[in-house]
């Protein structure tokens, strides 16, 4: 990365893909370093066929892919290897990683960071990335979306429900190449980078986030047809709580 950082400076995972080291953003400072509890890079796997457990970058399995007439295949990824989702007329699929009381985290900063390549066709939809709970659900939410190519990250707590949505050209991801996005709540306000630069931002506290959902990554099911399926290419999942 270019440039260097304060001490105790937190590296938010959407700082570290392509294009990360730019402007604003690049970091958040800290004054506690950050927990990885989730990464999933792909690049050990050979299929994704549904029932398939999917292993973190320990080697350890920690999720399964789901289907409904759909399937995720390997691609070429940023590198290494990723997964590519189905298209719009090819049904539904998702990763899904059993709730943890990791994933929960409570009143903690956290991050939610994906890379992500789509083309514009692609984009002409509201996709879900990566998503812990559903609206209204007990225990809060949180949430990282693409929708026409634009990020975004909704965050519910026991406070309040904020909602930071990327606007600009520069926040576009919809060009057909890799694009790291993030989804960050601090303690006062929730973020969206795009390869490491802040594209939103909402004030206020949300509370505390602990639900009993899993975390499910392409889709929010696959039994609706209005699931939000994510239509493109996915990559290094990480999700960091403090």
């Amino acid at each position: 990365m270019a440039g260097a950082l304060a001490a105790g400076a937190l590296v938010l995972p959407g700082a570290t893909g392509p294009g990360a080291g730019a402007g604003a953003g690049a970091a958040v400072a800290a004054t506690t370093s950050s927990t990885t509890v989730l990464q999933l890079g792909f690049d050990g796997a050979d299929t994704f066929a549904s029932g398939t457990s999917v292993l973190d970058d320990t080697g350890a399995a920690r999720g399964r892919v789901v289907t409904n007439r759909g399937a995720l295949t390997p691609t070429s990824g940023s590198p290494g290897r990723a997964v590519q989702y189905p298209c719009p007329t090819c049904g539904r699929a998702l990763i899904e990683v059993p709730d943890a009381a990791a994933l929960d985290p409570g009143t903690a900063a956290f991050s939610v960071g994906v890379d992500v390549r789509m083309t514009r066709e692609e984009s002409r939809r509201s996709m879900n990335v990566a998503q812990k709970g559903y609206y209204g659900e007990p225990g809060g939410q949180y949430k990282l979306q693409v929708d026409q190519g634009r990020p975004s990250c909704v965050v519910s707590g026991s406070r309040t429900r904020l909602v930071a949505v990327a606007s600009g050209t520069e926040a576009d991801v919809a060009d057909g190449a890799w694009h790291r996005v993030v989804c960050s709540r601090t303690a006062t306000e929730v973020l969206v980078l795009v390869d490491g630069v802040v594209r939103a931002r909402a004030t206020g506290v949300v509370g505390s986030v602990a639900n009993a959902s899993p975390l499910r990554i392409g889709a929010k099911n696959v039994s609706a047809t209005d699931n939000d399926q994510f239509r493109a290419d996915l990559d290094d999942v990480v999700v960091q709580v403090g």
